[in-house]
This record gives structure tokens, sequence and C-alpha cells, in this order.
């Protein structure tokens, strides 16, 4: 995962303020150590369907931008009742940030 620990932290800490009970993926090109650059992709899972969505999301690129500096974030917010085909990959593919 090419993430640092303060960018881990900063996701972790809007997570919480936007979407509290919720898991958080990294996926795409930043859980992949040969390459390099790239924006960071996360995928919100939570339980149910998050309400104000949209303005949830808006919020939590705004804290995450202030804390780790502007830079391309893409963000996917699911819940569990959700099969898409980026379901799948994340499911797959994804890896769970979490402090350690």
């Amino acid at each position: 995962m090419r993430l640092s620990k303060n960018q881990i932290l900063a996701i972790l800490k809007a997570k919480e303020l936007f979407f509290p009970n919720s898991k958080i993926y990294l996926f795409g090109s930043r859980i992949d150590h040969s390459r390099t650059g790239g924006d960071i992709d996360l995928y919100i899972l939570s339980k149910n369907r998050v309400v104000d969505g949209v303005k949830k999301r808006i919020d939590f690129l705004v804290l995450l931008k202030s804390l780790i500096g502007d830079q391309k974030i893409d963000v996917v917010l699911a819940d569990q009742s959700q099969n898409r085909l980026i379901d799948k990959i994340v499911k797959k593919e994804g890896r769970l940030i979490q402090s350690s």
C-alpha cells in the first residue's frame, strides 16, 4: 500500500467524522508497490445506504485534502447490498485501511 502514515491517519480521521461505522479500502494503482504516482482511490463500505452521501463525500474530500494536500482522490460510496463491477474489484483487490 503506497500511502504514508500521515495519509493513512488523515483518511481514517475523515472517515470517522463523516462515515463512522464504515470500512474504507484503498484500490487501484496505489496498492501496487511496483508502480509510481497515481491518484488515491478510496472505497467506503457502509452497512446501509449513506444518508446525504453526496454532501458527505464532498465534505470528506475537502477535509482530507486540507490534511494531506491537494491530490487527486477518488471516492466510491457503497453499501453491502450493492454488487456492481467496482464492488467486485474492491472485494478482490482492495486493501483495508486501518490504524496499525
